[in-house]
């Protein structure tokens, strides 16, 4: 806890002088007006902003007693280590020592899945850096077989314009076992955010990526070695999000979330390409989270342009926590086995769920889910690869345990539409912990 330095004898001999030097005799009884209020030792906060807290002016006639006041509202107002009155003349002296302020954020967490394994997570915010609009942040995640670190700069009024905006630098790598190939992505990249009320927001996206898929196994076949490459290109890209909070009877809440984004790519060795995807959700819930229900669809679509053919970076892949009873990546077209991916995918997911039991700090939650989708098209096929719509879908249990801090979420899901081939995965968890 902070210890607050009042200085009572300071106080009290700067108010007597004060006192019976400037106001003398009957005025003292009226109070005393200052000619002016010093404040010294700030060096985060404004003379202005400081007073201001307690509404100090030389204006306003004070006795004794409103000093005290506004002597132990500063001190309780947290923004200070220490602080007191004294007086020079008929000049008013606040002197303060700051408390130490820190505008940001530090979120550091551990996470462990069927499919990543365990992951390490860090991400550092600083508000107000270099200026008041500016805000900086760092984002990493570590993992056995995936990575991932960008750095963010938003600034609130962007080039002065009155609209925010900023830049991120990112990079991005996976190297699954269970993939026939690695893939790296590197990014520089600026946006604009324009937003439509408190409940949409779009965004402005445009920059350069470098991307490099290399380490194909030499068990692909044909297709997948052709997708040993390495290019840069140009990026432009629009995203928007819109949230609606609604009533529904009597349920305690209830909302939609959409969203949708839509990137043209410019290689400047050919490849150009569009790249397509929007989903939607609904969530209500009853009082106190009793019982929640949930459904959602999403979809998206990547075609070459000009010619040619998609990039293996930049399909769609399905499994795992997208599409469970399947195992990740593994939902599409194949080769030797080995997943391809696919230009287009559609999903659709209902789940219902409700708390089974809670006592002290711990919470046990049950429910019912379904699932389909399937992941479909290749570009310049050959008639030996299937890249047709195979709908694939499941149903399943789900049961979620928090313990303090901790959330675990477990599934057993059955294939109900799957293949002779499919990778399939009953089960699944993943647990979490902040600290």
């Amino acid at each position: 806890m902070k210890q607050v330095n009042h200085s009572p004898r300071r106080f009290a001999l700067g108010m007597v002088l004060t006192l019976q030097a400037i106001a003398g005799g009957a005025q003292a009884a009226e109070g005393v007006r200052f000619s002016r209020i010093d404040v010294r030792g700030n060096t985060q906060s404004s003379d202005a902003e400081i007073l201001a807290l307690c509404q100090l002016s030389p204006t306003a006639r004070y006795q004794a007693n409103d000093l005290r006041m506004a002597l132990d509202c500063l001190g309780q107002s947290g923004r200070f280590e220490t602080v007191n009155f004294d007086a020079e003349g008929d000049v008013l002296v606040v002197n303060v020592l700051e408390a130490p302020q820190y505008s940001g954020l530090l979120d550091v967490s551990a996470s462990v899945d069927s499919d990543r394994g365990l992951s390490a997570n860090l991400f550092v915010e600083k508000q107000n850096l270099f200026s008041e609009e500016l805000t900086g942040s760092l984002s990493v995640e570590l993992s056995k077989y995936d990575q991932y670190l960008g750095a963010f700069l938003q600034d609130e009024d962007m080039f002065g314009s009155g609209i925010p905006g900023g830049f991120n630098l990112e990079y991005s790598g996976q190297n699954y076992p269970d993939s026939a190939y690695d893939v790296s992505q590197f990014e520089l990249g600026s946006y604009l955010e324009f937003a439509h009320g408190e409940n949409a927001l779009t965004r402005l996206r445009a920059g350069v990526q470098r991307l490099e898929v290399d380490d194909v196994a030499p068990t692909a076949g044909a297709y997948m070695q052709g997708e040993e490459n390495t290019f840069s290109r140009l990026f432009l890209g629009a995203d928007y999000q819109q949230r609606r909070e609604f009533a529904l009877g009597n349920l305690e809440s209830a909302s939609l979330q959409f969203s949708a984004s839509q990137v043209f790519y410019a290689n400047s060795g050919g490849g150009n390409a569009s790249k397509t995807e929007a989903s939607a959700a609904v969530r209500a819930a009853t009082q106190g989270e009793r019982f929640a229900f949930g459904a959602s669809v999403s979809g998206g679509h990547v075609a070459a342009l000009g010619g040619g053919r998609t990039s293996i970076a930049d399909r769609f892949q399905l499994g795992g926590e997208s599409l469970r009873g399947f195992a990740e990546r593994s939902i599409g077209p194949r080769e030797n086995g080995h997943a391809l991916g696919g230009n287009s995918y559609a999903v659709m997911r209902v789940e219902g769920d409700m708390r089974l039991m809670s006592f002290e700090n711990i919470e046990l939650r049950g429910g019912l889910f379904a699932e389909a989708g399937s992941v479909w098209g290749l570009s310049d096929a050959p008639a030996t690869i299937d890249d047709d719509a195979n709908l694939k879908s499941s149903v399943g249990v789900s049961f979620g345990v928090e313990v303090g801090d901790v959330p675990i979420n477990l599934f057993y899901a059955v294939p109900v539409n799957s293949d002779p081939g499919d990778d399939v995965q009953r089960f699944g968890f993943s647990l979490s912990r902040r600290f």
